[in-house]
């Protein structure tokens, strides 16, 4: 089976030229793919692309016309596939839908209490040798209420983690655990109600039509004046504009980004040189009381050991007609990261 992967950053090379299987003819391109650069597959039985790769439905036209067979994504989310066209043309799109959500889960914590403490702002003033404390009065996590929007893996194992930290857990899920929440001693209510009673809001959720813009302007307005957001799931689940606005009118109090609405040709590439035109992100990286790292959350050698082998079972399966128990249907619903 000849394979090509689109988008190969060198953090995931190695891992990728490790886990490949004997018997596959593989070229590995930093090219992204686009309707343009989807000619590089001619000759191929399958490509494999990243989450800021362009498939979409003119793509996929361009696909199938050089007869590619399936599409699999190194990655947990995938809503920059259309599926529906990949369907209409008969190509099976694969995911990774488990690799290591703890190393998630693990960010999330770390940007909370990152936020929680403004060790940014301790950062910063200490390059310029300013140790002084006087900005730096953060809040303890304990005792606080923590909101957890989305109860899937990575949810459950942020939850887990937060187990020592003293803290009331509120959950929204379109599908409660009635077992996590007996187990774990928290209680699942409507996101508008999470909103208003958390400190602390962490989203687990993927992207999609009924995730888009879930956190705007009307729910930041339900939540305390000291609340703070904590997103290391998809950019587009916040509605930036509103946050930025509520940022500055002080009604959120911080929040903490490992994904960014706008990220798509910023993260995953050095613009030291170039710079940046993003002035949504250059307003947010400015803000004293946001964190931001570049979609770095899943970045763990376990977890692309794992997206790399699951990767190539993914195409394994599909060249011996079995199943993988990864492919993406094209009709999906809400469902838990």
């Amino acid at each position: 089976m000849k394979l090509f992967f689109y988008s190969v950053k060198d953090f995931e090379k190695q891992e990728i030229e490790k886990q490949q299987i004997k018997g596959f003819e593989v070229k590995l391109s930093k090219v992204k793919l686009t309707p343009d650069s989807a000619v590089l597959a001619s000759g191929y039985d399958g490509i494999s692309v990243f989450t800021d790769d362009d498939v979409s439905a003119a793509t996929i036209e361009k696909l199938h016309q050089m007869k590619i067979k399936c599409i699999a994504i190194r990655a947990t989310g995938y809503d920059n596939i259309d599926r529906e066209a990949a369907a209409l043309h008969d190509i099976p799109v694969y995911n990774v839908p488990d690799y290591s959500p703890v190393s998630i889960a693990e960010h999330s914590l770390l940007l909370m209490l990152a936020l929680s403490r403004k060790l940014k702002r301790s950062q910063e003033l200490m390059q310029t040798l300013d140790f002084s404390i006087d900005e730096l009065i953060g809040e303890t996590i304990s005792g606080k209420t923590i909101g957890i929007v989305g109860t899937g893996k990575i949810g459950k194992s942020l939850i887990a983690l937060l187990s020592g930290f003293n803290v009331r857990i509120l959950a929204h899920d379109i599908k409660p655990d009635p077992r996590l929440a007996l187990k774990k001693n928290i209680f699942y209510t409507s996101i508008e109600v999470l909103c208003a009673n958390s400190d602390i809001i962490s989203l687990h959720l993927p992207l999609d039509e009924d995730s888009h813009h879930l956190i705007d302007h009307p729910l930041m307005q339900l939540m305390k004046e000291n609340a703070l957001i904590i997103n290391t799931a998809r950019g587009a689940i916040i509605d930036t504009d509103d946050l930025i606005d509520n940022l500055k009118t002080g009604k959120i109090a911080g929040a903490a980004l490992d994904v960014y609405e706008f990220e798509k040709g910023i993260f995953f590439y050095n613009h030291h040189f170039d710079g940046i035109k993003d002035e949504r992100l250059k307003t947010l990286l400015a803000m004293k009381n946001v964190v931001i790292t570049p979609h770095q959350a899943f970045a763990t050698h376990q977890s692309l050991s794992k997206i790399a082998a699951v990767t190539f079972h993914n195409f394994y399966c599909f060249n011996k007609k079995m199943k993988s128990g990864n492919e993406i249907k094209a009709t999906i619903q809400l469902m838990s990261a």
